[in-house]
């Protein structure tokens, strides 16, 4: 085995370490996108029947490997089945018409330093404390890597500068826009009373009405951050990537969504 290991490294060029390198980052690339999740499961189930399958290989054997192959060659279709949504969020990613956001992609992807978000969140902090204190329901998409314009189309098109009362006023009870969510892109609230898909999942808590189910909902198609004010009990919850936090105060907030914003 070690003999087999050994060749292989001595009949390697340039181009065989540049591919073992560019495998490495695309699988630590998938890593992170399915990491947190159920995917990660059965992702990390997929690498060790692989890796089984080429180590029973080297050993010689013969029926094994052979059952992996069949497996394995049948278990693409279901492969893409299963991972139907983080592939949906990758190539979202790569078709973006943005540069910005193609360059995001490749800072994550090559594990650059990241640089600072370009958001300023003081507006939307400040209109979202004040929302909590008056128990004023809530629902505000960010826009990060994957664009938004599809669900900002079903909303009403706003295209302002973000501003605290801005905010404030969309989700006035009674106020014509503060049924749906606000999608923010960039320095701009883009649009108001915008549909977002509701999430189906089993794992959210009872006590969790509709807003939340529809940030959730958005985080599991997209990498959005979510903010939502419960109307009920006036506390705040960020929303990302199917997970939901709770939030205690306006400091915190402040600090994941800078967290969360930078590139």
């Amino acid at each position: 085995m070690i003999e087999y290991i050994q060749a292989l490294f001595d009949h390697a060029g340039v181009i065989d370490i540049l591919e073992i390198i560019i495998l490495g980052l695309v699988l630590f690339s998938l890593y992170r996108l399915v990491r947190g999740t159920p995917a990660m499961y059965i992702f990390g189930g997929i690498v060790a029947i692989y890796v089984a399958w080429k180590l029973f290989e080297a050993l010689g054997m013969q029926v094994l490997p052979e059952i992996m192959d069949k497996f394995l060659g049948v278990g693409f279709i279901a492969i893409i089945i299963v991972f139907q949504q983080e592939i949906r969020k990758f190539l979202l990613v790569i078709g973006s018409s943005s540069f910005g956001k193609r360059r995001t992609f490749l800072r994550q992807f090559l594990f650059l330093r990241q640089e600072e978000a370009e958001l300023d969140v003081d507006p939307i902090v400040h209109a979202v404390g004040l929302l909590s204190e008056h128990r004023t329901g809530a629902l505000i998409a960010i826009e990060r890597n994957m664009p938004l314009g599809y669900y900002a189309q079903t909303g009403v098109t706003l295209n302002a500068r973000i501003g605290s009362r801005l905010i404030q006023s969309i989700f006035f009870k009674d106020a014509p826009l503060h049924d749906g969510a606000a999608i923010i892109s960039q320095d701009k609230v883009v649009a108001a009373s915008a549909i977002l898909p509701v999430s189906e999942s089993s794992n959210i808590p009872g006590r969790y009405g509709l807003r939340h189910r529809a940030a959730v909902g958005l985080s599991e198609k997209t990498d959005a951050i979510c903010i939502v004010a419960s109307e009920e009990t006036g506390k705040v919850t960020i929303v990302v990537e199917g997970e939901i936090t709770m939030i205690k105060d306006k400091d915190e907030l402040r600090r994941r969504l800078t967290e969360l914003l930078k590139y």
